[in-house]
C-alpha cells in the first residue's frame, strides 16, 4: 500500500487528515521494517527447520535402512544356523547308525566264533572222553 491509499483509508475509516510528511508515517515505516526483519528471521527459522526435517527424514531412512539389513543378515545368520543344526543332526544320525551296525555285525562275528570255539572245545572233550574210555577198557 502507498502514502496515498493510506491516507484515504484513514480518512474513510476515521475521519482523520494526514499529510504525506505525516510522523506517523514515520511510525508505519519503521513497524514495516521490523515486520520485515521478523519475517526475514522467521523465513530462515522456517528454512532451518526444513532442513532439519529433511535430515531427520534422511537420517530415519538411513536407520531403517541399516535395520533392514541387519535383519536380513540375522534371518541369513539364523536359517545357516538351522542348516548346520539339521546337517549336524543328519550326520549324528548316520555315524549312530553306523556304530550301531558295526556293533552288530561285530557283535554277530564274536558270537559266531565263540560257538565255534565252543564247538571246538566239546570236539575235544568228547575226543578226551573216547580215549579215556579206550585207555580205561583196556
Amino acid at each position: 500500500m502507498n502514502k496515498s491509499d493510506l491516507i484515504a483509508a484513514i480518512v474513510t475509516s476515521h475521519n482523520i487528515k494526514l499529510e504525506a510528511n505525516d510522523p506517523a508515517f514515520v511510525l508505519v515505516e519503521l513497524n514495516r521494517l521490523v515486520l520485515e526483519n521478523h519475517s526475514q528471521e522467521l523465513l530462515k527459522l522456517l528454512a532451518e527447520v526444513s532442513d532439519q526435517s529433511t535430515t531427520t527424514k534422511e537420517t530415519a531412512i538411513s536407520i531403517q535402512d541399516n535395520l533392514n539389513q541387519i535383519l536380513a543378515s540375522v534371518e541369513a545368520t539364523a536359517m545357516g544356523m538351522t542348516k548346520y543344526a539339521q546337517q549336524e543332526r543328519t550326520h549324528q544320525a548316520t555315524n549312530f547308525k553306523a556304530i550301531t551296525e558295526h556293533f552288530a555285525e561285530e557283535n554277530k562275528k564274536s558270537t559266531q566264533s565263540f560257538k565255534a570255539h565252543l564247538w571246538v572245545i566239546i570236539a575235544l572233550l568228547s575226543v578226551l572222553t573216547i580215549l579215556q574210555i579206550i585207555v580205561f577198557a583196556r
